[in-house]
């Protein structure tokens, strides 16, 4: 799985969003203003690895392979990332400003990942060294201190990224139950608000399903009863609403978007 996976699945998945402009005009400047800084830097290092290596290489004591080694990930992977990343976020801006903004739901695993890649790349733009021509320092070491840092934040995010990826993919495999899919799926508008109607037997299976989802504890997946403190749900009338019917209300969250529905007793 490439870095920032999730956000380009998210924006493969959901049309630009207008009120999302502002995050996509910042994602894209941000990322713009830190390739050619990531770019220069490395170039830099191979440059002074390579003025050192002749004399190290005599001494045998060559160090110039391991320490491009450490930063391979800079050239091979993450700037290619940034670049895609760049592209991509300049298209949503400006397919957003054409968008109508009623046309389409905001996306939230599309707001959650750019907040995250956001708070990265303004934690590597601080890694930036601004004291490089400074003769008191040592400029490879600095450069490379600063490389293997960035690295190391990078696979922090992707290593998260991953993981949050297979645990997704695994509570969609095995923990999302049958009804509790169904439910999510097919709710559909009556009086205002989403609805599905549901037998007791059925509401007792629902409880069952949502207690092996909730066992994983991610925020991206959960169900929540409104009256959470009861070991059992049962179906009751709600003045504050707009239904007649006796119903149970429940906000069912599957890989990130949320449902607020109210179970109609059938």
């Amino acid at each position: 799985m490439a870095l920032f996976h999730r956000l380009f699945t998210a924006f493969a998945g959901n049309k630009p969003d207008k009120k999302m402009l502002q995050a996509y005009l910042s994602l894209h400047t941000l990322t713009q203003s830190l390739i050619p800084e990531l770019e220069r830097l490395h170039a830099a290092q191979k440059k002074l690895q390579e003025a050192r290596s002749t004399y190290a290489e005599k001494e045998g004591s060559s160090t110039h392979k391991l320490s491009l080694e450490k930063t391979l990930f800079i050239e091979e992977h993450f700037l290619r990332r940034l670049k895609l990343l760049a592209k991509k976020t300049e298209q949503r801006f400006d397919q957003a400003q054409e968008c109508v903004e009623a046309e389409v739901p905001l996306s939230p695993v599309e707001q959650a990942e750019m907040g995250n890649i956001i708070i990265l790349l303004e934690a590597i733009q601080k890694k930036l060294p601004e004291n490089l021509h400074d003769k008191r320092i040592d400029t490879l070491n600095t450069i490379e201190t600063t490389l293997r840092e960035i690295a190391l934040l990078a696979k922090k995010f992707y290593e998260e990224e991953k993981y949050a990826r297979t645990l997704a993919a695994s509570i969609h495999a095995r923990k999302i139950g049958p009804l509790l899919r169904k439910i999510f799926d097919h709710s559909y508008q009556k009086a205002g608000v989403l609805v599905y109607p549901l037998r007791l037997r059925e509401l007792r299976e629902l409880e069952r399903e949502a207690n092996e989802l909730n066992v994983f504890r991610n925020t991206r997946f959960g169900v929540t009863w409104t009256c959470w403190w009861r070991d059992t749900q049962r179906f009751e009338r709600d003045a504050k609403t707009s239904l007649r019917e006796p119903h149970v209300n429940v906000t069912i969250k599957l890989q990130g978007e949320k449902k607020s529905i109210h179970l109609i007793a059938a």
